[in-house]
C-alpha cells in the first residue's frame, strides 16, 4: 500500500461480498462518528470506506458517505438505517444500493464540490485517451495540450487567492510560494516542492514526485510533461503577474526519481 494515495471513494467493486452504501446527513457534534462505529461492531458491519465534510459554506451540517460490507452481517440494511436515524444529532440516512453484487457506486450526488467549486474527475484512463488523440496532431496537438493545462493552472490559482483574501491575509511570497504547491497536490497532479525560487533574476525550480501526467499518459511516442507545464505556468503566472517559460529539466519518464521544472522569465 502506497503511504501518500487516497481513494476519494465515488464507488467500490468487492467481487463476491454484499456492499451497500450510506449517505448520512447529520450536525458536527462530538460523538456522531463514535455511534457510527459503534452500531457496525454491534451488527458485525464492517466499514470499508467512510468520509465526512461540511456542507458548503454551512458549518451547522456535516454530509458523509460509507461503504460497507453486510456480508456476515447481523443486521438487515432496514435495520441500520433505523438504528442510524435513532443516533443522536443524525438528521438523515439514504441508502445507496449496489448494481450488482460487489459493485457499488454513489448514483446519489452528481454534482460534485471542491469547497465551494463545483468540480469533476478526469481518471487516468480518461486522461490517456485524451493524450493519445492529441498526439496524433504532432506538436500542434501538445500545444493544445500545454494551453488546457495553462488555463487550468490560472483558474486554480484564481480560486486559491479568492480564498486567501476572504481570510484577510496579504499574499506574501510565503504564501504564494505555498499555494504554488498547494495547487498541485491538492489537485492529485503530484507532490509538488520548490527547491529555488529567486526574484532578481527570476527563476523557480520546482520538483514534482508521482507526476500525474508522466504516471500515467508517457508511451513510446510521448515523453515529458505538455499539460503539467501548461498548468504550473497558469499557476506562476496569475501569481506572480510575469510571462514565465517552464522547461522540464529531469522526468520520471526518462528514469529519473521525479519530474523537475525550472521556471524563468518570458521576455
Amino acid at each position: 500500500m502506497e503511504k501518500h494515495t487516497f481513494n476519494v471513494g465515488r464507488y467500490l467493486v468487492f467481487p463476491g461480498r454484499d456492499i451497500v452504501g450510506f449517505i448520512i446527513t447529520a450536525k458536527p457534534e462530538i460523538g456522531v462518528i463514535e455511534e457510527i462505529g459503534r452500531l457496525a461492531r454491534q451488527s458485525n458491519v464492517i466499514i470499508l470506506y467512510i468520509s465526512f465534510s461540511m456542507v458548503s459554506n454551512n458549518i451547522d451540517v456535516i454530509k458523509g458517505i460509507g461503504f460497507v460490507d453486510l456480508t456476515n452481517s447481523r443486521f438487515t440494511v432496514d435495520k441500520i438505517i433505523s438504528r442510524l436515524k435513532s443516533i443522536k444529532n443524525i438528521i438523515d440516512v439514504d441508502v445507496i444500493n449496489p448494481i450488482v453484487k460487489g459493485f457499488v457506486g454513489d448514483l446519489l450526488h452528481h454534482k460534485l464540490y471542491i469547497g465551494n467549486e463545483r468540480t469533476i474527475f478526469l481518471s487516468s484512463s480518461g486522461f490517456r485517451k485524451l493524450v493519445e488523440q492529441l498526439n496524433r496532431f504532432g506538436t500542434g496537438g501538445l500545444a493544445v495540450l500545454y494551453n488546457i493545462g495553462y488555463e487550468i493552472g490560472r483558474g486554480y490559482a484564481e480560486s486559491y487567492i479568492k480564498n486567501i483574501r476572504k481570510l484577510g491575509i496579504d499574499l506574501s511570497r510565503d504564501i504564494k510560494e505555498r499555494i504554488i504547491e498547494y495547487s498541485l497536490n491538492l489537485n492529485g497532479i503530484g507532490k509538488g516542492k520548490l527547491v529555488k525560487v529567486s526574484l532578481e533574476p527570476f527563476k523557480i525550480n520546482l520538483r514534482l514526485y508521482d507526476n500525474f501526467e508522466c504516471s500515467v499518459a508517457n508511451n513510446v511516442n510521448y515523453r515529458g510533461s505538455h499539460y503539467v507545464r501548461g498548468v504550473i505556468a497558469g499557476i506562476v503566472e496569475e501569481l506572480c503577474n510575469k510571462k514565465v517559460l517552464v522547461n522540464e529539466i529531469k522526468c520520471i519518464a526518462k528514469g529519473d526519481p521525479y519530474c523537475e521544472f525550472e521556471i524563468i522569465e518570458r521576455k
